[in-house]
């Protein structure tokens, strides 16, 4: 069965939702404990008005979003709607699953790493690097 033909099964499914557990259960220890407060939403697609906030011509553009308060940034006085949310789009995930023939596994994580980058307080640049840390050790270890 083709990545496309598939792609079909988990849109009509909640089978996104199982690939989006086992790519955490994926990540690091470390990482997914820190991460822990941080809850994970998955949406189609991300609303238009954050695309355009965030310079994407698309929302096929847009395949996870951070949003809150860095926790580099958080406070006693934080109120509870600074909890961290990572917005998962599925959509726009699956199309880059389509295209590239990547794991689609190892896609979300890397969706998952990044935007808990973010959450850290890190820049693209930084995240980038650690999540290539993380594949070259997940390789080693499995």
């Amino acid at each position: 069965m083709s990545n496309v033909q598939v792609f079909q099964c988990l849109i009509q499914s909640t089978e996104f939702d199982k690939f989006t557990r086992e790519a955490l259960e994926t990540i690091l220890d470390g990482l997914r404990a820190h991460a822990a407060e941080v809850i994970i939403q998955v949406l189609k697609f991300s609303d238009d008005d954050t695309v355009n906030e965030i310079g994407r011509l698309s929302r096929f553009e847009l395949s996870g979003l951070y949003s809150s308060i860095q926790i580099g940034e958080k406070s006693a006085s934080t109120t509870p709607s600074g909890v961290g949310v990572i917005k998962l789009c599925w959509r726009p995930v699956l199309d880059e699953w389509c295209e590239t023939d990547e794991d689609l596994t190892r896609l979300i994580r890397q969706v998952l790493v990044h935007e808990n980058g973010h959450h850290f307080g890190l820049f693209d640049v930084e995240i980038k690097r650690l999540a290539s840390a993380i594949q070259r050790f997940s390789s080693l270890t499995t």
